[in-house]
């Protein structure tokens, strides 16, 4: 096989990009990320690997060279998450859909009269991420921390946690004008308190303000932990309060249904990724097109023109 440079450079800017979009993926199935920062990076080193493997395609004559190339982007996987008779299921379903992409991404090459590199690589964009949305998802029914879903206790991430909570803290304090997630439960009913104690008598004691004091806050407490059946400790922020809160009635709610909450989780995850397709086309394209125009300036690569004799039908 005749190797070219740009086939090189494809296959090493493959196996790189698929070796670290792999590893920070195996990274966030072992411990879930604390920010939305890591899926942006998840979402851009992805985007890298389909690029590249759309301009391999697009710049790579032999095909199977470029499905030579594409290939090296199971590599890593297999390395990260392991083996077994469903990853080589879409293992296979890969290996097809790389190829129909490959057909169409050279196939629009070789009729169209401009060569347009951005919109080349963009109609086989979609079936790249699809498969490998794919893999992803794969991945994530057999990791550990989906697994247990199954038989462990379900956890909400906590940045996601944080972001709904400013929109429900406006229920909140409709109800309780002091409400803060980042004030404690002892300063929640402290402000309380203060509104209690302008209605007690002007001639009262220190002493029985103090009693009042103490009673009203341990019945307070008392009555929220009856309510919602956790205990309220005074030091503890209203934010984990409510995050502890809402993760114990998340596992009351679905514990007849824990056994099939890692499918419906992988579900749930494949079609959100479907979602990022069309945008994260773009991304990658961008990607590809920059590459593209580097290694035409590099003259690593040429567009010629080249006339053809066509058949024509006359009457």
């Amino acid at each position: 096989m005749n190797l070219r440079p740009v086939s090189v450079i494809s296959a090493v800017l493959i196996l790189i990009s698929s070796f670290l979009a792999w590893y920070f993926l195996a990274g966030v199935f072992e411990t879930p990320p604390e920010s939305y920062w890591s899926l942006i990076l998840l979402a851009v080193l992805f985007s890298f690997l389909a690029g590249f493997v759309a301009l391999s395609f697009l710049i790579i004559e032999s095909k199977l060279s470029a499905l030579i190339c594409a290939l090296l982007t199971i590599l890593p996987f297999f390395a990260f998450f392991g083996f077994n008779v469903y990853y080589f299921g879409a293992f296979a379903l890969f290996l097809l859909l790389s190829f129909a992409a490959l057909r169409k991404i050279q196939g629009e090459k070789q009729f169209s009269l401009k060569f347009k590199a951005l919109k080349f690589v963009r109609n086989g964009l979609g079936i790249i991420l699809f498969v490998l949305f794919f893999m992803i998802s794969t991945a994530s029914y057999f990791s550990p921390n989906v697994q247990q879903f199954a038989t462990g206790g379900l956890k909400l991430p906590r940045y996601m946690f944080d972001m709904v909570l400013p929109f429900a803290g406006n229920l909140f304090q409709q109800q309780l004008p002091s409400f803060s997630p980042e004030k404690t439960v002892d300063e929640i009913l402290n402000g309380l308190l203060a509104e209690q104690l302008k209605e007690l008598p002007k001639d009262i004691t220190p002493a029985m303000i103090e009693k009042e004091k103490q009673k009203f806050l341990t019945e307070q407490k008392q009555a929220l932990a009856e309510q919602f059946g956790v205990e309220f400790k005074g030091e503890q922020k209203l934010g984990d309060l409510l995050y502890d809160l809402a993760n114990e009635k998340l596992n009351v709610y679905l514990e007849n249904y824990k056994p099939y909450i890692p499918a419906f989780v992988t579900s749930a995850l494949f079609l959100t990724l479907l979602t990022l397709i069309s945008p994260l086309k773009w991304l990658a394209g961008i990607f590809a097109f920059l590459l593209f125009e580097l290694l035409l300036a590099s003259g690593l690569i040429m567009i010629s023109t080249v006339k053809t004799d066509k058949e024509v039908l006359s009457a």
